[in-house]
C-alpha cells in the first residue's frame, strides 16, 4: 500500500499492489523418441515436456543437436534429431537437456532423460 499527500497537504488515495514471486524451477518432466530405436544417421522424432511452459530449450542426443519445430513458451517441444555416429559397444544414447526457463527467468536444472536405442 502507497499512502502520500501533495503540497497542499490533501491526502492521495491509497493505492494496493499484489505481486507473487515465483522462484520454483521449471523441470524437463520427459524425453521421447518417435520412433525409439534406429542406427547411426537416422532422423527421428522427439518431444520433450516441461512442468509448465519455458523457452530457450537446448538438447543433445550424445553429440547431435535436436532441431526444435515447436515449443517456444510452452510445456511441450516438439522436433527432430539425427541419430549420431556410435562405436560398436554403444547400445543407446540419452538426451540431454539445458538452457530452459520459465516465463518468471527462473532457469531449470540441465537434465538427462529418454533414450534412443542403436540397432
Amino acid at each position: 500500500t502507497v499512502t502520500g499527500s501533495n503540497q497542499h497537504g490533501i491526502a492521495a488515495e491509497a493505492v494496493t499492489e499484489t505481486a507473487t514471486l515465483s522462484t520454483a524451477k521449471p523441470t524437463l518432466i520427459s524425453v521421447v523418441s518417435n520412433p525409439t530405436s534406429g542406427k547411426a544417421g537416422d532422423k527421428i522424432g522427439v518431444t520433450a515436456t516441461f512442468s509448465v511452459a519455458v523457452d530457450n530449450a537446448t538438447a543433445t542426443l550424445g553429440t547431435s543437436a535436436v532441431r526444435w519445430d515447436s515449443g517456444q513458451g510452452s510445456a511441450t517441444w516438439i522436433g527432430e534429431v539425427e541419430i549420431p555416429s556410435s562405436s560398436a559397444a554403444d547400445t543407446e544414447f540419452t538426451y540431454s537437456v539445458k538452457g530452459f526457463s520459465d516465463t518468471h527467468g527462473n532457469l531449470g536444472d540441465e537434465s538427462t532423460s529418454g533414450a534412443v536405442y542403436l540397432t
